[in-house]
């Protein structure tokens, strides 16, 4: 599968189709690889205007989903995230929506406990990619804060 062909699509046909104008969230959808944040199983499902289930429910927990592009477009032009932002995410899941915040704030945070979510004991769903600019917290690092 051509995953850049699919994310050009992604925006032409799901994006810019339901008034998605922003030029920097354009972009940051064309830059940010969707099919990196989701289990290997779904990356042929990663460009479809749907949800996609990066961790199924398991020990009393709900799966978890990477929104569909078209609302989640929509959400970041409503926020008008600019590089002077400070952008705090909280619940990132697969860091897919980090990614696409570093592309439009200056710094960004995001915080996820360390299993995700959902799969099994043997194999707890994490975060499949780490993204931080201009922190001292590496990618699983555990950062306490005295207040």
């Amino acid at each position: 599968m051509n995953f850049e062909s699919a994310r050009a699509n992604m925006v032409d046909n799901q994006l810019r189709t339901t008034d998605v104008t922003s030029h920097s969230v354009l972009t940051a959808f064309l830059t940010v690889p969707r099919e990196a944040f989701v289990p290997e199983k779904a990356k042929p499902l990663a460009y479809i205007d749907r949800d996609v289930e990066i961790c199924p429910a398991a020990a009393g927990k709900p799966a978890r989903y990477l929104m569909q592009p078209s609302p989640l477009a929509k959400l970041l032009q409503l926020a008008a995230v600019t590089k002077d932002d400070v952008v705090l995410e909280i619940g990132a899941g697969s860091g897919y929506v980090s990614a696409l915040f570093s592309q439009l704030a200056g710094t960004v945070i995001a915080v996820e406990e360390e299993d995700a979510g959902g799969g099994s004991q043997d194999q707890p769903c994490r975060l499949h990619k780490c993204v931080g600019r201009h922190g001292a917290a590496q990618c699983g690092q555990r950062v306490r804060r005295s207040l």
